[in-house]
């Protein structure tokens, strides 16, 4: 886990940090007025601590179902410039900035990650297979959300 000078240290060599909410909610689960509330807070705690605007988000659990529409008018609404799902894989010029893709990075040796970075993976076919540590391919792990309690 980071703490605050940790983070303001990597800041300082020019990594940005964007927020992912404060209680790490099933967006789907929640009202406007709490969608809102998870966004404002988190933004404003960062930028108390660090002294610079946030403008990207991360969603928690990141998989359609857990964030939708109206998650997406939320962070809109709160000038977010993106937001980044857990979905796998590369974009186009045209993506979506509210629903984009990442790349698992844990437990890929440094030499793995600069050729993936390099593009070498752009081929449909290759970016089926994930490496793990001795080139093994594995499937990437996903925390599920936990289930919306009952409004009724």
């Amino acid at each position: 886990m980071l703490d605050w000078d940790m983070v303001r240290e990597m800041q300082a060599a020019r990594i940005t940090f964007g927020s992912h909410s404060v209680t790490h909610p099933d967006f789907s689960c929640l009202t406007l007025e709490e969608a809102r509330e998870e966004v404002s807070e988190s933004r404003r705690r960062i930028e108390e601590h660090l002294g610079s605007p946030v403008t990207a988000f991360a969603y928690p659990y990141g998989k359609r179902g857990s964030f939708d529409d109206s998650t997406i008018a939320v962070l809109r609404d709160a000038r977010y410039r993106w937001a980044f799902t857990t979905e796998n894989g590369q974009y186009g010029p045209r993506a979506d900035p509210f629903t984009l893709r990442r790349d698992d990075v844990r437990d890929v040796p440094a030499y793995v990650l600069a050729v993936r970075l390099s593009g070498v993976f752009e081929h449909p076919m290759l970016r089926q297979v994930e490496v793990a540590g001795r080139g093994t391919p594995r499937r990437r792990r996903v925390m599920a959300p936990p289930v919306c309690p009952s409004t009724s």
